[in-house]
């Protein structure tokens, strides 16, 4: 299964992403980098970028 955190490359959507590792749930991790940091994001589906851009729909491909 795969889940999508918002805000991932945070503090709190880092360890939400952790925590679904640990449980054998694959997260992806949208994240505009803004206030996050992209090492949160390293052994991860990553997309960079904001909720409000259009072209984010390759995240749902």
């Amino acid at each position: 299964m795969k889940v999508l955190i918002s805000g991932g490359a945070g503090y709190i959507g880092s360890t939400v992403g952790s925590a679904c590792l640990d449980a054998g749930i694959t997260p992806v991790v949208l994240d505009s980098l803004v206030t996050g940091r992209r090492e949160f994001t390293e052994g991860r589906a990553f997309y960079e970028g904001d909720i409000a851009d259009g072209a984010l729909g390759r995240v749902f491909n």
